[in-house]
Formats: structure tokens, sequence, C-alpha cells
């Protein structure tokens, strides 16, 4: 196996050595972005019973606001790249349990190392990893890989005892998975859909076991029914959301992320922006290929790898992506799961040479363009980590003040993706000691040759007179900084 697949392997860890890098850069580098701000703040200052009984900011999610807590209580606002090194220790862990499922369903174990690279790089969804704020979705799918590993087990268990401690491992993954995000529910159905993959579904076991998780995860909606009447939210009620999305649209749009990873395609030379192009073309045919070559070799696994991702994305579903781009990428995080089994189980059933050759092209190219994008997308966080300390910094020096203030340009949003900062990040990070009130004008910003530059604004400018205007110096630099077309002053 493994020599058929050596330049597979090469490649995956060639592309596991250059993520791991870039990831370990930015975890070192990160500062704290936009919600980041929000959720440290509240579970900070928040008691562990209230933590996990009551609702926070419109969701219940118990688990995560209870790590940052304990997290807080030994770093505080002063450690940023601590909470980025833990965010990206889960994301390794969820790498490795791909890898582990990998070989439950079937796959030789020298590709299971590739299904744990796919995953690891997941460009489509790098917003699962670039970001501190998307630990629901880590831990959500770190519960559910557990609850799905522990219910093969549980299936195949030769002795009763192993099949009972499975059992109780299978319980707490699914209850970290449904307590730490809502697209938890669908663990129960992503299971069976598991053991149709391997041939389980109709055993008495796998059945039992399904059975056990509907035992945890009714009772678990049930509370969050009565801590949050109608399955509300804090975008709003769950049928009005789906009422006013066009599920189709959104469908296509998620499908269409999986190949348009995001790469430079705008404010970049005629050559950059063609290289995009031809890698997004061929990573959507080497992605057809793979579909087509195991569909053709296991037509039932390749429908249940592909409902499984269905069912992964239908909690979210009212939610639109947009290809190209990190924005909401966190949301194809657990679907993340079932592309990098259906990549190795297409090498797997390769049986042979003319087959194995495309299908192993196909997996390289994939492993290329997504490293080149996670490369791409690394530096546009950094840029974003840059600003938001900078603006921090500078910020500082209005901590006395007793005026109001208005920020004119205030950096909110990459076009790319990556959020930065919202006008109530300066109470919430430096606390009592800083009196003014702050509102902002929002800006969006663009990366052009490496830099961060304005282009355009995110609401009106509707200073109020007795608001003291600010205009931020953090803007300003050279090459490799954050830079804009304004010029700072403050009156």
């Amino acid at each position: 196996m493994a020599d058929r697949f050596r330049v597979v392997t090469a490649v995956t860890a060639l592309a596991a050595c250059v993520a791991g890098f870039l990831l370990v850069v930015h975890a070192v580098n990160y500062f704290f972005l936009f919600d980041d701000f929000a959720l440290i703040g509240i579970a900070g200052g928040t008691p562990w019973q209230t933590l996990a009984t009551t609702p926070q900011i419109g969701f219940f999610r118990p688990f995560p606001f209870g790590l940052m807590r304990a997290e807080f209580s030994f770093l505080g606002w002063t450690h940023p790249p601590a909470y980025a090194v833990e965010a990206l220790l889960v994301h390794v862990v969820n790498a490795c349990l791909v890898g582990v499922l990998a070989v439950k369903v079937g796959v030789k174990r020298p590709l299971a190392l590739t299904a744990a690279v796919v995953f690891f790089l997941s460009a489509a969804s790098a917003e699962g990893y670039f970001w501190l704020s998307s630990t629901f979705d880590r831990f959500c799918v770190l519960g559910t890989l557990i609850a799905l590993i522990a219910g093969l087990f549980f299936a195949s268990a030769p002795h009763a005892r192993m099949a009972i401690a499975a059992a109780f491992v299978g319980v707490g993954g699914t209850a970290l998975a449904v307590l730490s995000k809502e697209s938890g529910v669908v663990v129960p159905v992503l299971a069976l859909l598991t053991f149709t993959m391997t041939r389980l579904a109709g055993r008495r076991r796998a059945i039992s076991y399904i059975a056990i998780q509907l035992a945890i995860v009714l009772p678990l909606l049930a509370y969050r029914q009565y801590v949050l009447p109608g399955f509300n939210g804090a975008y709003g009620s769950l049928a009005s959301l789906f009422a006013h999305a066009d599920l189709a649209t959104n469908l296509r749009l998620y499908a269409t992320s999986v190949f348009r990873v995001p790469l430079p395609w705008h404010d970049t030379t005629w050559m950059v922006g063609r290289l995009s192009t031809v890698a997004w073309m061929l990573s959507a045919a080497s992605w057809l290929a793979i579909i087509v070559t195991l569909g053709a070799k296991r037509p039932i696994v390749l429908a249940s790898g592909l409902l499984a991702a269905l069912a992964s994305i239908a909690p979210v579903a009212w939610v639109a992506v947009l290809p190209g781009t990190t924005a909401s990428g966190r949301f194809l995080y657990l679907p993340g799961v079932w592309l990098a089994l259906v990549l190795v189980l297409a090498l797997d059933a390769a049986d042979r040479a003319p087959t194995r050759v495309i299908v192993s092209t196909s997996a390289v190219i994939i492993l290329v363009v997504q490293s080149a994008s996670v490369q791409y997308q690394a530096r546009i966080w950094r840029l974003a980590s840059q600003l938001s300390h900078r603006t921090m910094l500078e910020m500082q020096a209005y901590r006395n003040f007793e005026r109001p203030l208005y920020i004119e340009n205030m950096p909110a949003a990459f076009i790319e993706g990556p959020f930065v900062l919202k006008d109530y990040a300066f109470t919430v990070y430096f606390g009592p000691k800083f009196k003014p009130r702050v509102r902002a004008r929002g800006m969006e910003l663009r990366v052009v040759e490496g830099r961060a530059v304005g282009s355009g604004w995110l609401g009106p400018d509707d200073r109020l007179p007795e608001e003291r205007a600010v205009q931020l110096h953090s803007l300003d630099g050279t090459r490799g900084a954050a830079t804009s077309s304004f010029s700072p002053r403050a009156f």
C-alpha cells in the first residue's frame, strides 16, 4: 500500500510540515479578534454555575465557555498566544482522530495519515482553527469524533467489558458535542451513516448505540428548549432563520467552497489571478475524480459519506458561506471530516493502475492547493492580529478621557474573511480603567501586496456633537504591516 501511493505519502508529509509551521507561527503571534473579546470577557466574568445552567449571549454552550473561564483565571488578557496554542492543540487532536476514524471505517493505515492531514489543512474551513472564537466548532467536532470512534469500538468489541467502556466514552463524546454547539444534535445520524459505511448498520449493537446516543441528545435538547424557549438563539428563532434562508443557494455555496478555497483572486497581478483560477479548476476536477472513483467502486460508502457531510451542514444551512474567502468557514469544519474520509476511501478503492494514477494525482493536487491556501490565509490572519494589537495599544492613550469617543476608521473586517474589531472591545479588554464610551465607524479592508488597505465603510458617518473624533494611526505602516490611505489625526 505504501509503495502504491508513495508520492501521495510524500506530499502528505510535506503538506503536514508546511501547515504545522504556519499554524505554530500564527498561534505565537495571535492577538484577540472581534468576538474573542466578548466571549472571553463573558466567560471570565461569569460564575461557573451560571455558565453551566444558563445561556450566554443567546447560546447554551457550557463546555467551551467553562474552558474559557478556566483559561482566563490563569491567563487573563495578557497571553493571547496561549489561547491560540490551545486552539491549535485541539485542532491537531481532531486531525489525529480523523486518522483513527479512517482506520476504523476500513482504510489502510498508510492512508490514514493522508486523511488526518487533509483534515489538518481544512483550507475551506480554516476559520475553524485560525480564529479563537471558533472554539465551539472545534470542541463540537472533538466530541463528535470521540462518539463515532467509540461507536465503532462498541459495535465490534469482542468482550462485554470493552463494549461497556466504549459506550461510556461515546456518551461522553456525544454530550461534549451537544454542549459545545447545536450542530452536535446530528451525532446519532452521523453514527448511523458511519455504521453504514462499515456495514454495521444492521447489527444489534449498532442499533443499541444509536439508541444510547438518542437517550443523551434528546434530554439535552429538552433542557436547551427549557433555557432557550423555541430553540431561539443569538441570531433569532430556528424556524425564522430557515424560513428566510435560500437553502438551495446556500448548499450550492457550501459545495463550491470545497474546491474554491481561499486564494489571491483580486487586487493582484494578472499571473497570480490566473494561477488561482487554474488551481480552482484543477481542484474541482480532482474532487470530481475522487467522487466518481469511489462511486464506481463503493457506491454505498460514497452515499454514506456525502449524506454525512450534508447532515453536518444541515443545522447551519441557513448561513451562506462565501467561496474563495475564509468568512464563515467554521461551518465547514465538521463536514471536513467526511471530505477527508471520502478522499482516502477513493484512494483505497483504486485497485487498477490507471485508476490509481488518476486518484493519486487528484489527491496530490488537492493537498498542494490546500497547502497554498493555508499559507495565503495565514498571512491575512496575521495582518488582522497586527491591526487589532496596534489599535489596542493606540487606544490605551485615551483611557482617561471623560468625553465619549467616535473612531472614524475602525478596522472591522477584511473582505477576504477575517474579522478584526468591534467598538465594545476596548471596555472589555481594558476594564474599568478605560473610562470613555466608544462608538466607531467600521472600515472594510482588503489585502494588497501583503498590506491591509481600506476598501469601504460598513456604516454611515454618524458622529454626535458631544463625541470626540479619533482617526487611528494603527492603519499606517510599511510593507508587511497594516496600511491605509487615510491620514491619522485626532481632534
